[in-house]
């Protein structure tokens, strides 16, 4: 999700997204236009990122069109539906992104096909969708030693079940890996909770060229969060990730089980404004380096963000 990378950066500040959102939609016609100008570099609990501030240029480009109802067509720079966190991190409970969404797919040039239906009994209604790919925004995403996909497809389904929103989603990166998932979310009074699991698997060919000795992983984050005034809000993630030797998540054969937790408690000055700080904490055998070169177990991480949204 994003842009990531994993090199040490001498400087401690990051200015994570710079965006501006132009929407145009028409009255008479079922046409609109959703563009994001501006550029984002998205810290992860396993990643940071290279630059202090992000380039400027197209993050997104929707033109969506509706011919007959309950049929959505759409093309241009798309933002996929597969995982739970943003890209763009401010629309997200924590400041930086988790470990499972850190390999959830980022932006990229294709066509998308959503078909409403209504009318279910206690579904209501449900958003079947299927996309196809051509290339990514961030060329490098999902490179191995051996190679770089160019094209995917992404299909799934989505709605509400007795108040609680599901999404089900597959997401293949052709000739390299496929992704299947579920994302569950619900409010309950003051707490919102979300759900979201995520099975990896290597394409066999790729496997063995590129010399991976595990097939797959498998991972789940788990989201409360508490929403004890208007005003001030304890968002807690907790994750837990098997890798099985496949080096999806972490570069390394032996990391093992790999599991995190974050912490990031959040105050509203102004309807607009935010403040939040974080702490964040993950293990991973032999997973990361300091800024030295050490080989460690573990990351902590503490930051603190400020947001305006205009």
């Amino acid at each position: 999700a994003g842009q990531e990378h994993g090199k040490n950066r001498e400087s401690e500040f990051v200015l994570s997204n710079v965006l501006f959102d132009l929407n145009l939609e028409s009255k008479d016609y079922p046409v609109s236009l959703d563009v994001g100008l501006g550029g984002v570099v998205t810290p992860s609990l396993v990643d940071n990122p290279d630059d202090s501030a992000p380039s400027w240029g197209v993050e997104y480009a929707d033109f969506s069109i509706s011919p007959v109802e309950n049929l959505t067509l759409e093309g241009g720079l798309l933002a996929p539906v597969a995982g739970y966190e943003d890209t763009y991190t401010y629309n997200n409970k924590n400041i930086t992104v988790g470990v499972l969404a850190s390999q959830q797919p980022y932006n990229a040039y294709g066509v998308r096909t959503t078909y409403s239906i209504k009318g279910l009994g206690i579904l209501n209604e449900v958003d079947v969708y299927g996309a196809y790919y051509r290339n990514r925004k961030d060329e490098e995403e999902y490179c191995t030693s051996t190679t770089c996909p160019h094209d995917a497809w992404e299909a799934g389904v989505s709605g509400s079940i007795l108040g609680t929103d599901v999404t089900l989603y597959h997401y293949h990166v052709n000739t390299l890996r496929s992704l299947t998932g579920i994302v569950a979310e619900r409010e309950m009074g003051i707490f919102y909770i979300a759900f979201n699991m995520d099975y990896w698997k290597w394409s066999n060919a790729l496997r063995k060229r590129a010399g991976i000795n595990g097939d797959h992983s498998i991972g789940a984050a788990l989201y409360v969060s508490a929403k004890v005034t208007k005003a001030i809000e304890f968002p807690l993630r907790l994750e837990y990730i098997s890798q099985n030797k496949s080096r999806i998540y972490v570069d390394s054969e032996g990391a093992g089980d790999i599991y995190a937790i974050t912490f990031t408690p959040t105050v509203y000055p102004t309807e607009n404004t935010y403040v939040r700080v974080e702490g964040g904490y993950v293990h991973a055998n032999n997973g990361f380096e300091d800024n030295y070169g050490n080989v460690k177990d573990s990351k902590y991480y503490l930051c603190a963000e400020l947001g305006f949204k205009f």
